[in-house]
């Protein structure tokens, strides 16, 4: 199983954290399973935020459950997203982590599409153990 960083949007962090969007949609779906979605969060807020925990993802025309913000448009094929992760549990990384820490300290570049946990081990080790379950 495997564990990925990935970035998102501050509006889409909102509505996961308000329990809104019970899923995280995708283009790609890496070639490992997927246990865990390390999330950076883009924009102004810049940080190191969350680890998402999702179940294997379904796969378009396959539909999700209606309810979640985004569902709907994906079971119609109005997402550019073909995957979509199922939102199992947030983690909110207690302390979270600046753009100028991440750099500085542990050499991570958000990324674009997504990397590998372990490219960063230094950074996993230390943020491992120091969240809490929100959900």
């Amino acid at each position: 199983m495997s564990e990925i960083f990935i970035s998102l949007k501050p509006r889409f962090a909102t509505i996961i954290e308000q329990r809104e969007k019970d899923h995280e949609f995708r283009q790609y779906k890496p070639k490992h399973p997927v246990t865990k979605l390390w999330t950076y969060v883009s924009g102004d807020q810049s940080e190191l935020r969350y680890v998402l925990e999702v179940d294997e993802p379904v796969e378009y025309p396959d539909p999700v459950p209606a309810g979640g913000i985004g569902n709907e448009e994906f079971n119609a094929g109005n997402k550019e997203s073909t995957f979509a992760f199922p939102i199992t549990h947030l983690h909110r990384i207690e302390d979270e982590l600046p753009l100028s820490t991440l750099r500085d300290e542990f050499d991570f570049y958000p990324p674009q599409r997504f990397t590998y946990v372990g490219q960063y081990p230094e950074l996993v080790e230390h943020v491992r153990g120091s969240t809490e379950q929100i959900f």
